[in-house]
C-alpha cells in the first residue's frame, strides 16, 4: 500500500497518492515508483530508477557488448577501450585508462600482492606522487626490500612468500600447480 513520503498518509491507489502529493504538497516530488514508492522530481529520474526493478540495461558497448543502465556509465566504460592507457600494473603489465580501473584490477587479480605493491604502483603511475630523484627511488626500494620482500624472477612481482606467489604467477613455468 503506497503512502505519502511527506505526511505518511496511506493510499489504496498510486493515482490517489500522486494527486495527493500534487495538491497537498505543491512543488514536491510527483513521480512515484510503483514497486517501492520512491519519489522523484523528474519523470526521467523515475524512468532511470525503474531499471533497478526491471533489470533493463539499454546502453551497450559496441566494442565488447557490456551493457549499462546509464549513458554516463557507458561513456566511462568506453575509455577502457581507448589507446590512451597511462595506468600500468607493475605485476602483469595490464594497462588501464584510469587509476580506479587499475585499483580494481589489483584487488581482483592480485589480492595477495596488492597490499605489497600498492605503494610501488602509486609511485610509478601517479605523476604527482612520482620519485623526485634517483636517490628517493633508491631509498624507497631499499626500505621496501629491507622488510623481507623478494622479486619473482618470472614476472618481477614483489612478494613476501615466493612459494605462495608461484601458485598465482602467470609466468611461472615450474612443475604443475596443485
Amino acid at each position: 500500500m503506497p503512502h505519502c513520503a511527506y505526511c505518511n498518509q496511506p493510499f489504496d491507489a498510486l493515482t490517489d497518492l500522486r494527486y495527493h502529493i500534487r495538491e497537498v504538497h505543491p512543488g514536491a516530488n510527483v513521480h512515484v515508483c510503483p514497486d517501492c514508492g520512491k519519489h522523484f522530481t523528474r519523470s526521467a529520474g523515475l524512468t532511470e530508477h525503474m531499471r533497478v526493478h526491471t533489470g533493463e540495461r539499454p546502453f551497450s558497448c559496441s566494442g565488447c557488448g557490456a551493457s549499462f543502465t546509464r549513458r554516463c556509465h557507458l561513456r566511462q566504460h568506453m575509455k577502457t577501450h581507448s589507446e590512451d592507457k597511462k595506468h600500468i600494473c607493475t605485476l602483469c603489465g595490464a594497462e588501464y585508462a584510469n587509476s580506479r580501473s587499475l585499483t580494481t584490477h589489483m584487488q581482483k587479480k592480485h589480492p595477495f600482492e596488492d597490499t605489497i605493491n600498492r605503494d610501488l604502483n602509486k609511485k610509478m603511475n601517479d605523476p604527482d606522487n612520482a620519485f623526485d630523484s634517483p636517490e628517493t627511488a633508491h631509498r624507497f626500494l631499499r626500505n621496501f626490500f629491507a622488510t623481507g620482500y623478494q622479486i619473482c624472477p618470472h614476472c618481477r612481482v614483489c612478494c613476501v612468500n615466493p612459494e605462495h606467489h608461484a601458485m598465482t604467477c602467470p609466468f611461472w613455468q615450474g612443475p604443475s600447480r596443485v
